[in-house]
């Protein structure tokens, strides 16, 4: 399971960690690095269901906005390669979080603030 927290301790802000469950207990997190989690905020992971690609909302990486969503691939030794931002159109200049991705229909969803939506 990978979540965002902001407990002390982290690269910045929030920041994103990993767990798995073991013997029907949660085993002890894991700050997955400063590779993803910069000094800014990193929050909304989502871990592809074939556990190759990472998607997460940031203020700390080069972004389009305020919080971008941005995604990371896992590399041949079990650890993240560079986050590459999204971009436009997905991204704006306003806050873009919490994106769904489900690979083998291509499509995603996405929470964001936009003029055309239907509040915050």
């Amino acid at each position: 399971m990978y979540f965002a927290s902001n407990r002390p301790g982290g690269e910045g802000g929030f920041d994103i960690y990993r767990t798995t469950r073991e013997d029907g207990r949660w085993a002890h997190h894991v700050n997955i690095g400063s590779i993803i989690n910069t000094e800014g905020d990193e929050d909304a992971p989502f871990l592809t269901r074939d556990g190759m690609l990472l998607f997460f909302s940031s203020n700390g990486h080069e972004s389009v906005g305020n919080m971008d969503i941005l995604y990371s691939e896992i590399n041949e030794k079990g650890g993240w390669k560079e986050p590459i931002n999204i971009g436009v159109p997905i991204n704006t200049t306003n806050d873009d979080l919490f994106y769904v991705y489900f690979k083998e229909i291509k499509s995603g969803f996405l929470s964001c603030d936009r003029a055309e939506g239907f509040g915050k």
